[in-house]
């Protein structure tokens, strides 16, 4: 009989019913692998309890013939500083053939990286940018030094794989981080199209949504995705028509007390608020809106977006203009004159939406298909 091959995954976050890539791979995995994923038991981006994620773990563990470990952890600086405990002697309990680390450069894996045996090959991804990699701090900055001259050194010697996420990252991942060019390979965030597709708009989803023009938001209520910038960018625009404006995502509190105030917006704007929704379940959201915006930095989401036939709007940088080459408008970053002019811009030109809806559609349903991507990794284990 031959042996299966064990696959590990360790990411410091995972919630069973989020979209990410580690989610889709432990969802569309070959049977002819064993796959666990190694994780933290940090649950705070999401405001769930652990007994919820315990029966969420279960789930999709059944379902999907995946096991899911859940390492004791903290954050001892911020909620991205999450240190995963006996990581290492997790990892080596499960025997693996290969470790897939989720965010090579988190500083959790740095001893398990330097310590694991030789025989144990090593994957690795990273989903860092430019825009997010410019302003790491002082301790950050230390942190990643040990990082580009210790532990990448060290694990450039063995036969690795390290994945770019977005061609952007491709150009970090040996310019700033130092991996060996030749062990570079891609597999760039793409879409389950078995999930994102277009779909009629279910009205009834959002009680006393009005029959008129819908734009708005979905994602986290944050200071690091910034959505009052949407409220800012409307309060400067001269509307000429009754719209919808949407909002879904879960809300950090702290955010909102600082930074969310829709007093002063036009009275012919009728708001409307929605939490968290299932990853499962966004696709039936997006169907409402008529376009959606997205302030600031990247999102995982914008191609997901464009998938189920809608335009959006994100700010000018390298990865967005890539992801938006057909079915997105840009606006000059920090600037919300410009987000606005955009806005109206799309409100009031119905066939800019219905042209960037159909080739936006068409541009990822041929470039971004994840399950042709997971496949050529398999091929690669």
């Amino acid at each position: 009989m031959i042996k299966r091959k064990k696959i590990v995954h360790v990411s410091y976050y995972f919630h069973p019913e989020m979209g990410y890539d580690i989610n889709l791979i432990g969802k569309h995995h070959s049977r002819d692998f064993d796959y666990v994923i190694i994780t933290s038991n940090i649950l705070d981006p999401w405001n769930t309890s652990a007994q919820e994620i315990k029966e969420k773990d279960f789930e999709f563990e059944e379902k999907f013939n995946v096991k899911i470990i859940r390492c004791s952890s903290m954050t001892p600086f911020n909620k991205h500083s999450v240190y995963m405990k006996r990581l290492r002697k997790t990892i080596l309990a499960h025997t693996p053939d290969l470790v897939f680390f989720h965010g090579v450069e988190a500083y959790t894996y740095y001893f398990t990286l330097l310590t694991l045996p030789k025989n144990i090959k090593i994957f690795a991804d990273t989903h860092t940018l430019r825009s997010q990699f410019k302003d790491m701090g002082f301790m950050g900055n230390i942190v990643f030094s040990f990082f580009k001259k210790i532990v990448v050194p060290r694990i450039n010697k063995r036969p690795n794989a390290f994945f770019y996420t977005a061609p952007e990252n491709k150009d970090m991942l040996t310019e700033d981080f130092g991996f060996d060019p030749q062990l570079i390979e891609d597999n760039e965030i793409s879409v389950d199209h078995s999930v994102f597709y277009p779909k009629p708009a279910d009205k009834s989803l959002i009680p006393g949504l009005k029959q008129q023009l819908t734009i708005g938001y979905v994602g986290k209520f944050d200071s690091h995705k910034e959505p009052h910038l949407i409220i800012e960018a409307l309060k400067k625009m001269d509307l000429k028509q009754s719209i919808n404006l949407l909002l879904i995502g879960p809300r950090d509190e702290k955010y909102m007390n600082k930074s969310w105030n829709e007093d002063g917006l036009n009275l012919r704007i009728s708001v409307f608020h929605k939490g968290s929704v299932k990853n499962t379940e966004l696709a039936d959201y997006y169907s409402l809106f008529d376009f959606l915006v997205i302030p600031k930095f990247n999102s995982l989401s914008s191609l997901d977006i464009q998938a189920c036939a809608k335009p959006l709007i994100m700010e000018n940088d390298a990865t967005n203009a890539l992801r938006c080459k057909k079915g997105g408008v840009l606006y000059k970053s920090n600037n919300i004159d410009d987000l606005a002019r955009v806005i109206t811009k799309l409100i009031e030109d119905d066939t800019l939406r219905e042209s960037l809806s159909k080739h936006g559609w068409e541009y990822v349903k041929e470039n971004y298909n994840y399950l042709s991507k997971l496949k050529r990794i398999e091929n690669m284990y």
